[in-house]
């Protein structure tokens, strides 16, 4: 699969329903990818299991809305409150745990389970 990682940050907002040319989109998309990367070079730099990159930008969509920076920097760069920003992370958790479960990604359904998400 060529760009995993923008393939699906994609496939979460469309499962938001999101329309692929909105600044929401590009917002998300961009926040995932680059969460992602983060998160994969953490794990590599503690020398722990490392998920796939869907996984990775999966754990990232569930992940997002409990980061107090993500919120502000949507607020800010979309134009919206801190509660509609939330609303949008609040969503984006939904679209990636039904991917979790659609696409059987065992390891994250297992943590998610964990945190009760599921």
């Amino acid at each position: 699969m060529l760009f995993p990682r923008r393939t699906w940050a994609l496939r979460v907002t469309e499962r938001m329903g999101l329309s692929g040319g909105s600044r929401e989109t590009h917002l998300l998309v961009d926040l995932l990818i680059w969460s992602g990367k983060q998160d994969d070079a953490i794990m590599k730099a503690a020398g722990a299991p490392q998920f796939t990159k869907p996984e990775s930008i999966l754990m990232c969509a569930i992940s997002m809305v409990n980061n107090h920076s993500a919120v502000s920097k949507i607020a800010k760069d979309l134009g919206i409150d801190q509660l509609s920003a939330l609303s949008l992370l609040t969503q984006m958790q939904a679209a990636g745990l039904e991917l979790i479960k659609q696409h059987e990604f065992t390891s994250l359904r297992q943590l998610a389970q964990r945190k009760k998400l599921l």
